[in-house]
């Protein structure tokens, strides 16, 4: 999701980045709690289409400092602490 919000505000965001941004994000909105806490066929094939929406932004625009927070979202999504893999 942070991806997805770097590659809508960014500064060389484009309107093919946004539109692929957006999507991603709705896609993600629609689907996060549910694929947390009962994921599914549906729900899971949902998420990797809005990462894959998110990654086709991004790859527009490139990455931004904003980029750092999908570490944290990431830790917080599997409960791990990045300091646990890396630290």
């Amino acid at each position: 999701m942070s991806q997805a919000i770097e590659s809508a505000w960014a500064v060389g965001a484009t309107e093919q980045s946004k539109r692929f941004s957006f999507a991603s994000l709705e896609l993600a909105a629609q689907n996060y709690i549910e694929y947390v806490n009962h994921s599914n066929a549906e729900n899971s094939q949902n998420m990797m289409l809005a990462s894959n929406l998110a990654g086709k932004a991004i790859n527009i625009i490139k990455t931004t400092a904003a980029h750092a927070w999908s570490y944290h979202f990431w830790a917080l999504s599997w409960s791990v602490s990045l300091w646990t893999w890396f630290g």
